[in-house]
This record gives structure tokens, sequence and C-alpha cells, in this order.
């Protein structure tokens, strides 16, 4: 009976950060824009280490040059390539790895790895370079609609903080993910949320005077009970 009350609450917890996360920022069914997998793909190594306005003008470019097509970015020049990713920073290096999944996407096809075990294609996609668990991850959720979670630092902040788990992927995963709503939609627009919160108000400095979270927040309370000013984030444990 405590361990069904203890899920019950937990549930009750992230049903409540995600209201109020809504109210603050609205839904955002359409917060990663892509026309297709491939986008979404391409879209994920090139976020890596730039911020979002940065890949959309690549993406842009890369939509009129190439229609999203592996075969047609193969036949562009390195050179030309480097010079379209430019914007997003790492030109040289992810110049290296855009095309290279462009050859594994295209020699697997993406009907293939649609029909792929959830696990098996997570697996595949860690091969690839430049993917790691995080971006694999963004790709099963947002371009296989796969019912998995993002275990990124916005969402360990923001739970850590809050007191419902530690600052570690492991404690997350044990505390928080099985209390997760499974719908796919709902796990899109929570990490969006996530997301947008941790660049507005849960930084490594936080906003908390301002934070719509505060009133749900341990750490927040604690310092406010103390009369710290919030001006540094606590020591960050590895993940």
């Amino acid at each position: 009976m405590r361990i069904e009350q203890a899920s019950t609450t937990v549930l009750r917890r992230i049903r409540e950060i995600h209201t109020r996360l809504v109210s603050c920022f609205g839904h955002q069914k359409d917060w990663w824009p892509a026309e297709s997998p491939f986008e979404t793909l391409l879209g994920a190594v090139l976020v890596q280490h730039t911020r979002w306005f940065a890949v959309a003008k690549v993406l842009d470019r890369l939509r009129c040059e190439t229609r999203f097509d592996p075969k047609r970015l193969l036949e562009v020049r390195v050179s030309v390539l480097e010079s379209w990713l430019r914007p997003a920073g790492c030109h040289h290096q992810k110049a290296h790895r855009i095309r290279a999944l462009s050859a594994w996407c295209g020699e697997q096809g993406f009907g293939r790895l649609a029909h792929l075990p959830t696990a098996l294609l997570r697996e595949r996609l860690l091969a690839q370079e430049g993917i790691g668990p995080e971006t694999a991850d963004a790709i099963l959720l947002y371009a296989f609609r796969r019912r998995v979670w993002i275990t990124d630092r916005s969402a360990l902040r923001l739970y850590s903080r809050i007191g419902l788990c530690a600052d570690r992927a492991p404690d997350f995963q044990e505390r928080i993910l099985p209390h997760l709503p499974r719908g796919i939609e709902w796990r899109k627009e929570h990490h969006a949320l996530i997301v947008l919160h941790g660049q507005r108000f849960c930084r490594n400095e936080p906003k908390c005077p301002v934070c719509p979270m505060s009133c749900l927040c341990e750490w927040s309370h604690r310092a406010q009970e103390s009369g710290d000013v919030i001006r540094t984030a606590p020591a960050q444990n590895p993940t």
C-alpha cells in the first residue's frame, strides 16, 4: 500500500509540474518542427554545442539544396557542405558526421529502421559517430516516436531541485521514469517544456524569485528560509 501511495504521489507531482509549465509556456505540440525523420536526425546532431536558431538556418539551406535526401546530400562536395554548416559551429566535424549518417540512412533505409525494436534501434544509433545517449533518445522520441525519455541536464536539474530525485541519471531513472505518463505526445511536450524552463529560469544560476516552479521547489524554499541570495547552483554530481 505504501508503495502504491508513493507512486501516486510522484505521479501527482509530475502532473502538477507539467501543468505549471504549460501555464507558463503554453502547449508545445510543434516544438521540434520537422517534415521527416531524417530532418529530425540531422537537427539532433547539428544542435550539439549550439543554439537552435543557428541550426534552423542550416536546416533551411539543406532543405532547399537537398530536400533532405541522403543520396543528394552525399553528392554535395565536402567543402560546400561545410560552408552550409558553418552557422551551426564545428562545421568540419559536423560535415563528416552528417555525411556518415547520410550514408548509413541511405544504406539502411528509414522503412527498415522504423521496424526495428526500440532497444536494437537505439543500439544502432549509438554506434554512429556523434550520437550519444541523449541524442539517441531524442531521435527515438521525436523521429521514430518511440516511448522513451531524454534524461538530459535540464530534466535532472529541475527534478532534483524540486526534491523528487538526486541530481544523477540513475536516480532519475529509478524514481521518476517509471511514473512518467506513457503517452508519446505527452513526453515530447514535457521534454520541450523542461528545456524551455531550463533556458529561462532553472539555469546554473537560477532565477528562483521569478520562477513559476518556486512554490514546488525544495531548493528554492531552503534558500529563502536561510535568507541566502540565490546566485550559484549547488555542486553538480556526475551523471
